[in-house]
């Protein structure tokens, strides 16, 4: 509960002091109130050069992270610490050339997420059939390496993420992909992708 207060004070400080910057905040399903993370969006910089900028951005992100502490520390009574002593109570997901960051109240591992929807699913099924998964961005890395079949969206022509999948596609081909693959009662077969 004290990173989703946390997470709520580090999104305030982003939305009132760089309103440029998009917010989004990612609750969790068991209590609407919690927050879990937040997604640092910084694409509407009206420069356009993301990579160039990403360390301008980073900073500002890690600042706000500190301000968010120092005013809890206020508010508490606490000792002073650093900014890497608050930096450590969250997991940060970068990207290389994805104009994002992501913060999380604890770490996070699509790879480990993968394995018990995974197990569930062969439980409900007994064990057939091969696992297809889907992503977009480099936190997918660890799901696309656990499954049968992986595969890679390219949802904005102007990322260019490092995806360690077996397929790509664009987000104007996936509508037709997963048409053909309806039709092909969900087995996969290379030649969907002709």
């Amino acid at each position: 509960m004290e990173n989703s207060s946390t997470l709520k004070e580090i999104s305030s400080i982003l939305e009132v002091h760089y309103p440029f910057i998009n917010v989004e905040k990612k609750f969790l399903t068991v209590a609407k109130d919690v927050i879990g993370g937040i997604t640092i969006d910084w694409r509407n910089d009206k420069s356009k050069n993301w990579v160039s900028n990403s360390l301008k951005y980073k900073k500002i992100v890690k600042e706000s992270i500190y301000k968010a502490f120092k005013k809890a520390e206020l508010i508490k009574k606490m000792s002073n610490r650093n900014l890497n002593y608050y930096l450590k109570k969250f997991f940060i997901q970068e990207y290389a050339t994805h104009p994002f960051v992501d913060i999380y109240g604890t770490k996070t591992n699509k790879g480990d997420a993968y394995d018990c929807v995974v197990s569930e699913i062969f439980n409900l099924n007994n064990g057939i059939g091969k696992v297809m998964y889907l992503g977009d961005s480099e936190n997918d890395n660890p799901a696309f390496r656990k499954a049968d079949i992986s595969i890679g969206i390219n949802s904005d022509d102007r990322l260019k993420p490092h995806l360690s999948c077996k397929y790509n596609l664009s987000y104007q081909q996936l509508p037709n992909f997963l048409s053909k693959l309806s039709q092909n009662n969900f087995e996969f077969k290379e030649s969907i992708f002709c």
